[in-house]
Protein backbone atom coordinates (compact mmCIF):
# COMPACT_ATOMS: atom_id res chain seq x y z
CA UNK A 1 0.00 0.00 0.00
CA UNK A 2 2.86 2.59 0.71
CA UNK A 3 4.08 1.49 -2.55
CA UNK A 4 1.58 3.06 -4.12
CA UNK A 5 1.17 5.95 -1.78
CA UNK A 6 4.48 7.32 -2.92
CA UNK A 7 4.07 6.19 -6.71
CA UNK A 8 1.40 8.50 -6.93
CA UNK A 9 3.02 11.28 -4.69
CA UNK A 10 5.76 11.23 -7.83
CA UNK A 11 3.03 10.76 -10.27
CA UNK A 12 0.92 13.87 -9.11
CA UNK A 13 4.79 16.15 -8.79
CA UNK A 14 5.59 15.29 -12.29
CA UNK A 15 2.40 16.10 -13.77
CA UNK A 16 2.57 19.81 -12.15
CA UNK A 17 6.29 20.34 -13.08
CA UNK A 18 7.23 23.24 -15.30
CA UNK A 19 7.31 22.44 -19.16
CA UNK A 20 10.86 23.61 -19.85
CA UNK A 21 10.38 27.03 -22.88
CA UNK A 22 12.70 27.02 -25.59
CA UNK A 23 12.92 30.19 -26.64
CA UNK A 24 13.76 31.96 -30.29
CA UNK A 25 16.94 33.33 -30.58
CA UNK A 26 17.08 33.74 -34.36
CA UNK A 27 19.51 36.83 -34.63
CA UNK A 28 17.49 39.96 -35.22
CA UNK A 29 20.09 41.88 -37.07
CA UNK A 30 19.29 38.82 -40.16
CA UNK A 31 15.58 40.01 -40.20
CA UNK A 32 15.58 43.97 -38.90
CA UNK A 33 15.80 46.57 -41.58
CA UNK A 34 18.22 49.07 -41.23
CA UNK A 35 15.82 52.27 -40.38
CA UNK A 36 14.17 50.00 -37.68
CA UNK A 37 17.65 49.20 -36.64
CA UNK A 38 18.92 52.63 -36.23
CA UNK A 39 15.47 53.62 -34.59
CA UNK A 40 15.26 51.00 -32.19
CA UNK A 41 19.02 50.83 -31.57
CA UNK A 42 20.47 54.13 -32.67
CA UNK A 43 23.09 52.44 -34.30
CA UNK A 44 23.41 51.83 -38.23
CA UNK A 45 24.41 48.49 -39.04
CA UNK A 46 28.10 48.46 -40.01
CA UNK A 47 28.10 50.29 -37.12
CA UNK A 48 26.42 47.24 -35.16
CA UNK A 49 28.67 44.55 -36.30
CA UNK A 50 31.90 47.04 -35.12
CA UNK A 51 30.63 47.51 -31.77
CA UNK A 52 30.41 43.32 -31.86
CA UNK A 53 33.46 43.13 -32.90
CA UNK A 54 35.22 45.07 -30.31
CA UNK A 55 33.52 43.89 -27.31
CA UNK A 56 33.13 40.07 -28.35
CA UNK A 57 36.39 39.22 -26.20
CA UNK A 58 34.79 40.30 -23.30
CA UNK A 59 31.71 38.87 -23.85
CA UNK A 60 31.98 35.65 -25.42
CA UNK A 61 31.60 32.40 -23.61
CA UNK A 62 33.39 28.82 -23.70
CA UNK A 63 30.36 26.03 -22.34
CA UNK A 64 29.75 22.62 -22.53
CA UNK A 65 26.50 22.67 -21.15
CA UNK A 66 24.28 24.31 -23.99
CA UNK A 67 24.30 27.36 -26.16
CA UNK A 68 25.49 30.38 -24.61
CA UNK A 69 24.01 33.64 -25.86
CA UNK A 70 25.56 35.38 -28.65
CA UNK A 71 27.50 38.57 -28.56
CA UNK A 72 25.58 40.12 -30.93
CA UNK A 73 22.24 39.42 -28.75
CA UNK A 74 24.05 40.57 -25.75
CA UNK A 75 25.02 43.58 -27.35
CA UNK A 76 21.75 44.72 -29.26
CA UNK A 77 19.40 44.06 -25.68
CA UNK A 78 21.59 46.46 -24.33
CA UNK A 79 21.53 48.95 -26.90
CA UNK A 80 17.98 48.27 -26.49
CA UNK A 81 17.64 49.27 -22.79
CA UNK A 82 20.27 52.30 -23.68
CA UNK A 83 18.27 53.52 -26.47
CA UNK A 84 14.69 53.40 -24.86
CA UNK A 85 15.30 52.43 -21.32
CA UNK A 86 12.02 50.13 -20.36
CA UNK A 87 11.52 46.56 -18.75
CA UNK A 88 13.83 43.53 -18.57
CA UNK A 89 10.67 41.77 -19.23
CA UNK A 90 10.05 43.15 -22.92
CA UNK A 91 13.74 43.11 -23.78
CA UNK A 92 13.96 39.44 -23.12
CA UNK A 93 10.63 38.90 -24.89
CA UNK A 94 11.89 40.96 -28.43
CA UNK A 95 15.64 39.10 -27.82
CA UNK A 96 14.53 35.56 -26.57
CA UNK A 97 15.77 35.47 -23.43
CA UNK A 98 14.82 35.62 -20.02
CA UNK A 99 14.83 38.35 -18.02
CA UNK A 100 17.85 37.11 -15.58
CA UNK A 101 20.03 37.07 -18.60
CA UNK A 102 18.87 40.57 -19.21
CA UNK A 103 19.92 41.94 -15.58
CA UNK A 104 23.53 39.94 -16.07
CA UNK A 105 24.10 40.29 -19.78
CA UNK A 106 23.18 44.67 -19.18
CA UNK A 107 25.74 44.91 -16.96
CA UNK A 108 28.80 42.79 -18.66
CA UNK A 109 27.87 44.61 -21.93
CA UNK A 110 27.94 47.80 -20.23
CA UNK A 111 31.26 46.89 -18.69
CA UNK A 112 32.70 45.81 -22.12
CA UNK A 113 32.43 49.10 -23.88
CA UNK A 114 33.92 51.19 -21.10
CA UNK A 115 36.62 48.65 -21.79
CA UNK A 116 36.72 48.53 -25.43
CA UNK A 117 35.77 51.89 -26.28
CA UNK A 118 39.07 54.51 -25.38
CA UNK A 119 37.62 57.54 -27.56
CA UNK A 120 37.25 60.57 -24.54
CA UNK A 121 40.14 62.43 -24.52
CA UNK A 122 40.96 66.09 -23.51
CA UNK A 123 43.67 67.37 -25.99
CA UNK A 124 46.90 67.32 -24.69
CA UNK A 125 49.36 68.04 -27.91
CA UNK A 126 49.76 71.32 -29.15
CA UNK A 127 48.53 69.30 -32.80
CA UNK A 128 45.32 68.00 -31.31
CA UNK A 129 44.49 71.67 -29.15
CA UNK A 130 45.03 73.69 -32.71
CA UNK A 131 42.40 71.26 -34.15
CA UNK A 132 39.98 72.04 -31.37
CA UNK A 133 40.78 75.43 -31.08
CA UNK A 134 39.98 75.74 -34.90
CA UNK A 135 36.79 74.38 -34.68
CA UNK A 136 34.85 75.71 -32.17
CA UNK A 137 35.60 79.78 -32.96
CA UNK A 138 33.75 79.51 -36.20
CA UNK A 139 30.81 79.20 -34.47
CA UNK A 140 30.89 82.83 -33.22
CA UNK A 141 34.31 83.82 -33.26
CA UNK A 142 35.91 83.44 -29.63
CA UNK A 143 39.11 82.45 -29.92
CA UNK A 144 41.72 79.89 -28.46
CA UNK A 145 38.76 78.02 -27.29
CA UNK A 146 39.68 74.75 -25.97
CA UNK A 147 36.15 73.03 -24.86
CA UNK A 148 32.79 74.23 -23.39
CA UNK A 149 31.84 72.78 -19.94
CA UNK A 150 28.84 72.20 -18.01
CA UNK A 151 27.16 69.10 -15.67
CA UNK A 152 24.06 67.60 -16.64
CA UNK A 153 21.98 65.63 -14.08
CA UNK A 154 21.01 61.91 -14.62
CA UNK A 155 18.06 60.48 -12.80
CA UNK A 156 19.06 57.78 -10.61
CA UNK A 157 16.96 55.66 -8.35
CA UNK A 158 16.99 56.36 -4.61
CA UNK A 159 20.06 54.66 -2.97
CA UNK A 160 20.21 53.35 0.44
CA UNK A 161 22.30 54.07 3.55
CA UNK A 162 23.64 57.48 5.14
CA UNK A 163 24.99 58.74 1.43
CA UNK A 164 21.51 58.72 0.31
CA UNK A 165 21.08 62.45 1.14
CA UNK A 166 23.70 63.43 -0.79
CA UNK A 167 22.01 62.22 -4.18
CA UNK A 168 19.30 64.84 -4.08
CA UNK A 169 20.19 67.44 -6.47
CA UNK A 170 18.94 71.07 -6.22
CA UNK A 171 15.26 69.66 -9.11
CA UNK A 172 14.40 67.15 -5.84
CA UNK A 173 15.59 63.91 -7.11
CA UNK A 174 17.86 61.69 -6.94
CA UNK A 175 20.36 61.99 -10.11
CA UNK A 176 24.31 62.03 -10.38
CA UNK A 177 26.17 65.02 -11.76
CA UNK A 178 27.93 64.57 -14.81
CA UNK A 179 30.58 66.73 -15.27
CA UNK A 180 31.73 67.05 -19.23
CA UNK A 181 33.63 68.96 -21.94
CA UNK A 182 32.86 69.36 -25.61
CA UNK A 183 34.27 70.08 -28.71
CA UNK A 184 32.64 71.98 -31.87
CA UNK A 185 31.35 68.43 -33.27
CA UNK A 186 29.68 68.09 -30.25
CA UNK A 187 32.21 64.95 -29.15
CA UNK A 188 32.99 64.46 -25.24
CA UNK A 189 36.88 65.39 -24.60
CA UNK A 190 36.04 64.47 -20.84
CA UNK A 191 33.21 63.06 -18.85
CA UNK A 192 33.25 62.96 -15.25
CA UNK A 193 30.37 60.06 -13.98
CA UNK A 194 30.69 59.30 -10.00
CA UNK A 195 29.26 62.82 -8.23
CA UNK A 196 26.50 62.57 -6.63
CA UNK A 197 23.51 65.16 -7.71
CA UNK A 198 24.08 67.69 -4.37
CA UNK A 199 27.41 68.51 -5.84
CA UNK A 200 27.91 71.71 -7.51
CA UNK A 201 29.42 71.51 -10.91
CA UNK A 202 32.48 73.56 -9.84
CA UNK A 203 33.33 71.75 -7.47
CA UNK A 204 33.23 68.55 -9.52
CA UNK A 205 35.55 70.21 -11.95
CA UNK A 206 38.67 71.68 -9.56
CA UNK A 207 38.61 67.80 -8.08
CA UNK A 208 38.48 65.83 -11.41
CA UNK A 209 41.71 65.12 -13.11
CA UNK A 210 41.17 67.88 -16.04
CA UNK A 211 40.68 70.79 -13.46
CA UNK A 212 43.87 69.17 -11.94
CA UNK A 213 46.17 69.31 -15.16
CA UNK A 214 44.73 72.77 -16.28
CA UNK A 215 45.62 74.43 -12.65
CA UNK A 216 48.91 73.07 -12.78
CA UNK A 217 50.07 73.00 -16.21
CA UNK A 218 49.35 76.35 -18.36
CA UNK A 219 47.79 75.99 -21.58
CA UNK A 220 47.31 78.26 -24.65
CA UNK A 221 43.84 78.78 -24.50
CA UNK A 222 40.66 78.75 -22.11
CA UNK A 223 37.53 76.46 -21.31
CA UNK A 224 33.76 78.04 -21.53
CA UNK A 225 31.74 77.51 -18.61
CA UNK A 226 28.62 79.52 -17.65
CA UNK A 227 28.37 81.89 -14.14
CA UNK A 228 28.33 78.57 -11.46
CA UNK A 229 32.35 78.58 -11.94
CA UNK A 230 34.81 80.75 -10.96
CA UNK A 231 36.54 83.04 -13.41
CA UNK A 232 40.15 82.08 -13.99
CA UNK A 233 43.20 81.73 -16.15
CA UNK A 234 41.73 78.63 -18.06
CA UNK A 235 38.10 79.04 -17.61
CA UNK A 236 36.16 81.87 -18.61
CA UNK A 237 32.68 82.53 -17.37
CA UNK A 238 30.04 85.62 -18.98
CA UNK A 239 30.32 88.90 -17.49
CA UNK A 240 27.78 89.86 -14.63
CA UNK A 241 25.78 92.61 -15.55
CA UNK A 242 27.63 93.74 -18.75
CA UNK A 243 27.25 97.85 -19.10
CA UNK A 244 29.57 98.41 -22.00
CA UNK A 245 28.87 97.34 -25.61
CA UNK A 246 32.28 95.37 -25.89
CA UNK A 247 31.26 93.49 -22.97
CA UNK A 248 27.68 92.63 -24.19
CA UNK A 249 29.49 91.56 -27.35
CA UNK A 250 31.99 89.47 -25.19
CA UNK A 251 28.90 88.00 -23.56
CA UNK A 252 26.89 87.22 -26.74
CA UNK A 253 29.95 84.82 -28.21
CA UNK A 254 30.65 83.26 -25.38
CA UNK A 255 27.13 82.13 -25.06
CA UNK A 256 27.00 81.13 -28.36
CA UNK A 257 30.26 79.10 -28.21
CA UNK A 258 29.31 77.88 -25.13
CA UNK A 259 25.86 76.22 -26.25
CA UNK A 260 27.84 73.68 -27.83
CA UNK A 261 27.30 71.89 -24.39
CA UNK A 262 23.63 72.12 -24.35
CA UNK A 263 23.23 70.91 -27.84
CA UNK A 264 25.68 67.91 -26.85
CA UNK A 265 23.57 66.80 -24.04
CA UNK A 266 20.44 67.26 -25.61
CA UNK A 267 21.50 64.94 -28.45
CA UNK A 268 23.14 62.36 -25.74
CA UNK A 269 20.11 62.06 -23.87
CA UNK A 270 18.10 62.03 -27.33
CA UNK A 271 20.09 59.07 -28.73
CA UNK A 272 19.91 57.01 -25.35
CA UNK A 273 17.11 57.50 -23.33
CA UNK A 274 17.76 55.67 -20.24
CA UNK A 275 19.77 59.42 -19.38
CA UNK A 276 16.57 60.99 -20.18
CA UNK A 277 14.27 61.88 -17.01
CA UNK A 278 11.12 60.92 -19.45
CA UNK A 279 11.84 57.36 -19.07
CA UNK A 280 11.82 57.25 -15.41
CA UNK A 281 15.72 56.81 -13.77
CA UNK A 282 18.13 54.23 -13.68
CA UNK A 283 16.93 51.57 -11.33
CA UNK A 284 20.59 50.76 -10.22
CA UNK A 285 22.68 51.75 -7.12
CA UNK A 286 24.92 54.75 -7.91
CA UNK A 287 28.26 52.68 -8.88
CA UNK A 288 26.43 50.71 -11.74
CA UNK A 289 24.49 53.86 -12.82
CA UNK A 290 27.87 55.82 -13.53
CA UNK A 291 29.15 52.85 -15.81
CA UNK A 292 25.87 52.95 -17.86
CA UNK A 293 26.30 56.65 -17.74
CA UNK A 294 29.95 56.56 -18.92
CA UNK A 295 29.45 53.35 -21.83
CA UNK A 296 26.59 56.35 -23.11
CA UNK A 297 29.42 58.94 -23.58
CA UNK A 298 31.96 56.74 -25.20
CA UNK A 299 28.75 55.10 -27.43
CA UNK A 300 27.99 59.16 -28.69
CA UNK A 301 31.44 59.62 -29.38
CA UNK A 302 31.83 56.41 -31.38
CA UNK A 303 28.24 57.72 -33.01
CA UNK A 304 30.07 61.25 -33.85
CA UNK A 305 33.54 59.43 -35.90
CA UNK A 306 30.80 57.48 -37.65
CA UNK A 307 28.92 60.46 -38.94
CA UNK A 308 25.93 58.97 -38.13
CA UNK A 309 22.87 61.57 -37.98
CA UNK A 310 20.80 62.77 -34.88
CA UNK A 311 17.78 60.93 -33.57
CA UNK A 312 15.14 61.53 -35.53
CA UNK A 313 13.51 62.55 -31.85
CA UNK A 314 16.16 65.11 -31.04
CA UNK A 315 15.19 67.50 -28.82
CA UNK A 316 16.30 70.14 -25.89
CA UNK A 317 15.56 68.31 -22.12
CA UNK A 318 14.34 71.34 -20.26
CA UNK A 319 17.07 70.53 -17.72
CA UNK A 320 19.62 71.55 -20.14
CA UNK A 321 18.14 75.18 -20.07
CA UNK A 322 17.59 75.84 -16.53
CA UNK A 323 19.90 78.68 -14.73
CA UNK A 324 19.34 77.58 -11.25
CA UNK A 325 23.32 75.85 -10.91
CA UNK A 326 24.61 79.25 -12.21
CA UNK A 327 25.69 81.13 -9.13
CA UNK A 328 28.71 82.69 -8.35
CA UNK A 329 31.10 79.99 -6.58
CA UNK A 330 32.56 81.82 -3.30
CA UNK A 331 35.86 81.57 -4.09
CA UNK A 332 39.12 83.75 -4.16
CA UNK A 333 40.30 82.21 -7.30
CA UNK A 334 38.85 84.33 -10.03
CA UNK A 335 41.96 85.30 -11.60
CA UNK A 336 40.67 85.28 -15.04
CA UNK A 337 39.70 89.16 -14.84
CA UNK A 338 42.47 90.21 -17.28
CA UNK A 339 42.16 87.32 -19.73
CA UNK A 340 38.28 88.63 -20.07
CA UNK A 341 38.76 92.04 -20.09
CA UNK A 342 41.44 91.86 -22.74
CA UNK A 343 39.20 89.34 -24.81
CA UNK A 344 36.34 92.20 -24.68
CA UNK A 345 38.66 94.29 -27.11
CA UNK A 346 39.92 91.04 -29.17
CA UNK A 347 36.29 90.02 -30.09
CA UNK A 348 35.56 93.35 -31.09
CA UNK A 349 38.45 93.37 -33.76
CA UNK A 350 37.51 89.47 -34.82
CA UNK A 351 33.57 90.62 -35.18
CA UNK A 352 34.76 93.68 -37.19
CA UNK A 353 36.73 91.30 -39.71
CA UNK A 354 33.98 88.75 -39.75
CA UNK A 355 31.55 91.58 -40.75
CA UNK A 356 34.48 92.98 -43.40
CA UNK A 357 34.55 89.64 -45.32
CA UNK A 358 30.77 89.09 -45.12
CA UNK A 359 30.63 92.49 -46.84
CA UNK A 360 33.13 91.54 -49.75
CA UNK A 361 30.35 89.89 -51.87
CA UNK A 362 31.20 87.35 -54.85
CA UNK A 363 29.89 87.87 -58.61
CA UNK A 364 26.81 86.26 -59.01
CA UNK A 365 26.24 83.27 -60.56
CA UNK A 366 26.51 82.93 -64.53
CA UNK A 367 23.95 81.00 -66.31
CA UNK A 368 26.87 78.57 -67.01
CA UNK A 369 26.72 78.23 -62.75
CA UNK A 370 23.53 77.55 -62.96
CA UNK A 371 23.26 75.40 -65.78
CA UNK A 372 25.94 73.11 -63.95
CA UNK A 373 24.27 73.67 -60.53
CA UNK A 374 20.55 72.76 -61.99
CA UNK A 375 21.68 69.51 -63.58
CA UNK A 376 23.84 67.82 -60.44
CA UNK A 377 21.23 68.54 -58.26
CA UNK A 378 18.23 67.16 -60.48
CA UNK A 379 20.90 63.96 -60.69
CA UNK A 380 21.17 63.98 -56.57
CA UNK A 381 17.74 65.30 -55.64
CA UNK A 382 16.57 62.21 -53.64
CA UNK A 383 19.62 62.45 -51.66
CA UNK A 384 19.56 65.97 -51.09
CA UNK A 385 16.15 66.47 -50.26
CA UNK A 386 15.20 63.14 -48.40
CA UNK A 387 14.40 62.12 -44.91
CA UNK A 388 17.29 61.75 -42.67
CA UNK A 389 18.26 58.31 -41.73
CA UNK A 390 20.84 56.06 -41.34
CA UNK A 391 21.85 56.07 -45.43
CA UNK A 392 20.72 59.81 -45.59
CA UNK A 393 23.12 61.80 -43.43
CA UNK A 394 23.26 65.51 -42.92
CA UNK A 395 27.47 64.73 -43.29
CA UNK A 396 26.44 63.05 -46.50
CA UNK A 397 24.45 66.08 -47.81
CA UNK A 398 26.97 68.44 -46.96
CA UNK A 399 29.42 66.42 -48.28
CA UNK A 400 27.59 66.31 -51.51
CA UNK A 401 26.79 70.31 -51.69
CA UNK A 402 30.95 70.46 -51.66
CA UNK A 403 31.07 68.23 -54.43
CA UNK A 404 28.89 70.46 -56.26
CA UNK A 405 30.55 73.04 -55.76
CA UNK A 406 34.03 71.57 -56.55
CA UNK A 407 32.47 70.72 -59.97
CA UNK A 408 31.42 74.21 -60.42
CA UNK A 409 34.52 75.83 -59.75
CA UNK A 410 36.24 73.70 -62.38
CA UNK A 411 34.19 74.36 -65.20
CA UNK A 412 33.45 78.46 -64.35
CA UNK A 413 37.11 79.14 -62.83
CA UNK A 414 35.30 80.33 -59.53
CA UNK A 415 35.51 79.91 -55.79
CA UNK A 416 32.70 79.35 -54.11
CA UNK A 417 32.08 76.68 -51.20
CA UNK A 418 28.85 74.45 -50.33
CA UNK A 419 26.92 76.33 -48.05
CA UNK A 420 26.92 79.11 -50.94
CA UNK A 421 25.97 76.67 -53.49
CA UNK A 422 22.91 75.29 -51.52
CA UNK A 423 21.75 79.11 -50.48
CA UNK A 424 21.85 79.65 -54.30
CA UNK A 425 19.99 76.96 -54.75
CA UNK A 426 17.32 77.66 -52.42
CA UNK A 427 16.88 81.33 -53.84
CA UNK A 428 16.78 80.30 -57.25
CA UNK A 429 14.18 77.90 -56.65
CA UNK A 430 11.98 80.26 -54.27
CA UNK A 431 12.65 82.61 -57.65
CA UNK A 432 11.33 80.70 -60.08
CA UNK A 433 8.30 79.59 -57.88
CA UNK A 434 6.98 83.13 -57.61
CA UNK A 435 7.13 83.22 -61.24
CA UNK A 436 5.01 80.55 -62.18
CA UNK A 437 2.55 81.89 -59.33
CA UNK A 438 2.08 85.40 -61.27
Amino acid sequence: MAYYLLLNEKLSKKSIEKQRVFRDRTCLLDIVSDDDLYVNYRIDRASCFELIDVTRPYLQRDTKRSVSISTETQVLSTLRFFSKGGFYSEIGQLHGISTPSVSRILHATTEAICNSLDNIHFPIAMSEQRVVKEGLPQLAGFPRVLGCTDGTLIPIQAPTGDEEPAYVCRKEYHAINVQAVCDGNLRFLSVVSQWPGATHDATVLSYSALGQHLENNPVDGWLLGDSGYPNRSWLLTPIPEAQTRPEERYNTCHCKTRNVIERAFGVLKSRFRCLNKSTGCLPFNPAKCSRIIMACFKLHNFCISRNMPCPLDYDLNDDEYDDDNCFPVASPQNDGQSVRRNLTTTIRLIMEDVKAKARARKSNFSSFELDILTAEVAQNSSYLFGKLSAAVTAAGKKRLWNEIAEKINANANTKRDGDEVRKKWTDFRSSVKKKEMR
